[in-house]
């Protein structure tokens, strides 16, 4: 019996207004709802305690973690990833110009706050390669390189030794014609380029709680695949070139942009003769090593149960090998330099935060980025939830307590979250052990990687990028797939190679919006028929459909706004033969001329009516009756046009206004004119719009249809 009742009520015709008078639940005022909610929420426990988790993620995992279950994976992936972050950290300090000390900050203390704020079990924050990067381009413009006299000036991206709250330089770490005042010249700018950075830490804190706050985590949703395979891809090129002159031991000058990836090639190949044999001999055993062992954890990872940490390897061997062999004093190999055994503090100067807050919104972004990329790789892997807007909040904590530990922003780096993966982190209590490994190694160990060549950082930082380079390979795919998705991946990879990484960064997300925009414009319309019996409509180019000439369905498959009303327009036109809109003025001063006794409509011109033809609509139009008389003088046999709505999914005023024109113009010619499938914001804009609107729209095709061979019968 049910059944039969659903059958006869979907055999109605119903009208949008009957639909809405016959099912449509009764709303209460808007200002009584609001206030209901808000003291329902407010006087409700379990509400506030859900807030305070999703603020608070640890208070929810926390009390839910087992020891037995989990403490093993966590406990053996801090451990690993806690001797990964030492000669990364080390390496990636030095591609942002910066101690390597400051690396170790990064890796140890930022890293304390994500497993309090942060939803994601398997990322690693610390240090980044393209996170160093931006942060050497943002001190690069606010610290020039003769901050302090000439000596700076003379050296290249990294000075070739550094002291970080020290008291002086070991032999070895400085050449032999150094002066007093060369050291201290060193030192200030060394100074300088930490207190700058701790300045921009903070300021990215600021921007990325505050962006948190305005709940622009839906900024990821413009972050697509493609954009982040050509960002990241240009950028690991940049840092590859930044280290190249490490590899081969040539001193260059700072390569600004626009172009600035191949002015260093260029002075590459013009120095190329100054190259320090020790040093490539070195880089080349370097990277050799580094390659071998690679190789081994890829074809062996099932069978290994830790990755082999071949970095770390790499680090005590060349530090060894360097300090036995002198190879500094004898060869002129640069090494890190002193390391001091030390916690340093810092305040961030005030002036320095007014002056890079807007230079750290790429910074803030580009981490963010990289970020949620990770998160949301690793919670499909594992069917757990992310949330991105809380990802703000937890990226800018840990960055704010970096500031007053003298850090640079931090990030997560793939190949740290890849071995918490690998290994079977558990719970964020890996980043708490990891973080304890680093401390251990700045309060005792610092001194011992004194020694450590700087060819083997870039060693480090080459090898671990290299597979990123291969994102290139990705733009054949993307061709093949969407033509715009490759054009963005060309345009953000061209971007960061030709300029910089931030603007590389900016000038992708505006090109991936514009593409966005660009989609919506071109969003085309389309006629239906009938295929089958059973209601089944396609679009009349691609399919064989049943004929029906008295009957137009025409479907806009996209949003109707300002930015595409004119494509609408033009296409309906181009289906229906003739701009209905003109024809009807036409008729009308055709009329009025025939027929001078008729009361003539107050306007001022018929280009005055054509500019603004939502003045029709207010006047009450009725569907006409459908009859061979109204249409007998239309350049097309059309006498039923039906608008379907179905894939429209907002219009905004000018769009609405655009539509009723439309309609009224139709029904002015003597056609009936339908809408169907509307969504409840089209609907309620074209009620703001037309006041008639109710008569003309039906729930469904099927509907209008039905109606139609109905007026159809009774003419």
């Amino acid at each position: 019996m049910r059944k039969a009742v659903v059958a006869e009520e979907e055999s109605e015709i119903f009208r949008e207004c009957d639909l809405d008078d016959k099912f449509r639940k009764p709303r209460s005022e808007s200002k009584e709802r609001i206030l209901e909610n808000f003291r329902t929420k407010c006087s409700s426990r379990k509400h506030c305690w859900g807030l305070i988790k999703s603020r608070l993620p640890i208070v929810d995992w926390l009390p839910r973690y087992s020891l037995k279950r989990d403490a093993f994976g966590d406990v053996t992936a801090g451990l690993t990833v806690g001797v990964v972050h030492i000669p990364q950290g080390l390496a990636y300090a030095q591609l942002a110009s910066l101690p390597p000390v400051v690396g170790l900050y990064v890796s140890s203390f930022p890293v304390l706050m994500y497993p309090i704020f942060g939803t994601s079990k398997h990322i690693s924050m610390g240090t980044f390669a393209i996170v160093s990067v931006i942060v050497s381009s943002v001190l690069t413009q606010h610290v020039p390189s003769d901050y302090c006299g000439p000596y700076t000036s003379s050296t290249t991206f990294s000075p070739i030794s550094r002291a970080h709250f020290s008291t002086g330089y070991t032999t070895m770490s400085i050449p032999a014609n150094t002066t007093t005042a060369d050291t201290d010249c060193l030192q200030k700018y060394d100074n300088r380029m930490i207190e700058v950075c701790s300045a921009l830490s903070l300021c990215v804190g600021l921007v990325q709680v505050l962006m948190h706050i305005c709940h622009l985590g839906v900024v990821a949703a413009f972050l697509s695949e493609s954009l982040l395979s050509g960002f990241l891809c240009g950028s690991a090129f940049v840092v590859i070139a930044t280290q190249l002159s490490k590899l081969f031991g040539i001193k260059i000058d700072r390569q600004s942009a626009p172009f600035g990836f191949i002015k260093i090639f260029v002075e590459l190949i013009r120095n190329i003769s100054d190259t320090n044999i020790a040093t490539l001999i070195v880089s080349i055993l370097c990277v050799t090593f580094l390659m071998i062992g690679k190789t081994i954890n890829e074809r062996y990872k099932a069978k290994l149960r830790i990755p082999i940490p071949w970095e770390l390897f790499l680090v005590a061997i060349s530090t060894s090998l360097s300090y036995l062999l002198e190879l500094h004093a004898k060869y002129d190999v640069d090494a890190v330099g002193i390391v001091p055994s030390a916690i340093a503090l810092s305040a961030p100067n005030g002036g320095d935060v007014v002056a890079l807050f807007f230079d750290s919104i790429p910074v803030a972004i580009a981490s963010f980025a990289i970020a949620i990329s990770l998160c949301r790789m690793y919670a499909i892997k594992h069917s757990y939830n992310i949330d991105s807007n809380q990802e703000f909040l937890a990226l800018g904590m840990c960055n704010i307590l970096g500031s007053f530990f003298s850090c640079y922003p931090c990030g997560p780096a793939l190949s740290r979250s890849s071995i918490n993966d690998g290994v079977g982190v558990k719970s964020q209590l890996g980043s708490y052990l990891s973080s304890i490994v680093v401390a251990v190694v700045l309060l005792w160990m610092g001194p011992l990687f004194e020694a450590l060549p700087q060819a083997a950082l870039a060693a480090i930082i080459i090898v671990n990028i290299r597979h990123v380079t291969m994102y290139w390979k990705k733009v054949p795919h993307l061709w093949r797939i969407s033509r715009l998705d490759a054009v963005t991946w060309i345009v953000a990879c061209f971007a960061v190679i030709s300029s910089s990484v931030s603007v590389g960064l900016v000038t992708g997300v505006g090109f991936s919006i514009l593409t966005v925009l660009i989609r919506m414009r071109r969003a085309p319309g389309i006629s239906l028929r009938k295929v089958l019996a059973g209601g089944v409509y396609r679009n009349t180019k691609k399919y064989h459909t049943l004929s029906n000439k008295d009957l137009l369905i025409y479907q806009f498959t996209g949003p109707l706004f300002f930015g595409n009303k004119d494509r609408f327009n033009d296409s309906l036109i181009g289906h229906l033969g003739y701009d209905p809109v003109k024809l009807n003025l036409r008729r009308e001063a055709e009329d009025d001329i025939d027929s001078p006794s008729e009361q003539i409509r107050e306007t001022s011109s018929i280009e005055e009516q054509n500019l603004n033809t939502s003045d029709l609509s207010q006047n009450r139009v009725d569907i006409p009756m459908i009859t061979k008389r109204n249409t007998a003088l239309l350049p097309t046999p059309y006498r039923v046009v039906i608008l379907d709505m179905v894939r429209c999914s907002f219009t905004d005023s000018d769009g609405a206004r655009t539509l009723t024109g439309v309609c009224v113009a139709l029904q002015g010619l003597g056609l009936a004119v339908m809408i169907v499938s509307c969504t409840d914001h089209v609907k309620s804009s074209l009620k703001a719009s037309w006041e008639n609107v109710d008569d003309v729209i039906f729930v469904s095709l099927e509907s209008a249809i039905k109606y139609s061979n109905l007026e159809t019968l009774r003419t």
